[in-house]
């Protein structure tokens, strides 16, 4: 009869508890591409389950930041932005919400300066943020600024921000290349391993890598004529 009335308010204890627990559950992280992509429903889906989650609980700069990344994901670029900048007047020097502004601000030309105000504060407080330096050696190669690029993808090299495997993908793609050649790339994952290999090691600096989609910007394809005529 005991071991019957102890089970009753087991019962009873968790059938209280549970909802309460099930309310202070955060949703999950909304994961990077690099990491994991998701279709646009799950983002659309995130979105609203931190906008949820914040109303009941409250703003917090991480809360905002997965907010503005499902936003950003599900290609809702001013809600994003709006995250973004509230998680960084919330909370000013937490890297992530730093590097995620500046990331969305690089999209606009007109405000690359912002942008890298906000990544000077980034590397002030997380000297060595992944997507701080990835969004920094963007900029510097959206505005021509090559010599620039290339000390922040050294900096890359040197602390291991860019994995062995995407390291090892670059060196196949260069070692083989004639000397002089051009090595024409389109995204991220091939443009900037070979760029941080270049610089972190000194090897095959003879091939000159050109983004694609960046040649529609004015600087970079100025400054990527440039080292043509230099080498």
């Amino acid at each position: 009869m005991i071991h019957y009335a102890r089970s009753i308010v087991v019962i009873c204890l968790i059938i209280i508890l549970y909802p309460a627990t099930m309310a202070l559950a955060q949703p999950q992280s909304v994961p990077k591409l690099t990491e994991r992509q998701l279709d646009k429903a799950s983002y659309v889906t995130l979105a609203k389950e931190w906008k949820t989650y914040i109303e009941k609980h409250g703003e917090s700069a991480e809360a905002l930041f997965n907010l503005g990344m499902a936003y950003y994901y599900s290609g809702e670029k001013e809600a994003a932005r709006v995250a973004g900048e509230r998680a960084v007047e919330i909370d000013p020097d937490n890297p992530k919400a730093l590097a995620f502004l500046a990331k969305i601000l690089a999209k606009s030309q007109g405000e690359m300066d912002d942008a890298l105000e906000l990544l000077t504060r980034c590397r002030e407080v997380a000297p060595y943020h992944e997507d701080g330096m990835i969004t920094l050696a963007a900029i510097y190669l959206m505005r021509g600024e090559l010599k620039k690029s290339e000390e922040v993808f050294k900096t890359m090299f040197d602390q291991r921000i860019i994995s062995r495997p995407l390291q090892d993908h670059a060196y196949n793609m260069l070692v083989a290349l004639p000397h002089g050649a051009v090595l024409i790339t389109n995204g991220d994952n091939d443009t900037f391993p070979p760029l941080a290999l270049q610089a972190g090691m000194n090897f095959r600096n003879d091939v000159i890598v050109i983004n694609r989609p960046l040649l529609g910007l004015k600087e970079f394809a100025e400054a990527i004529l440039l080292k043509f005529r230099r080498n």
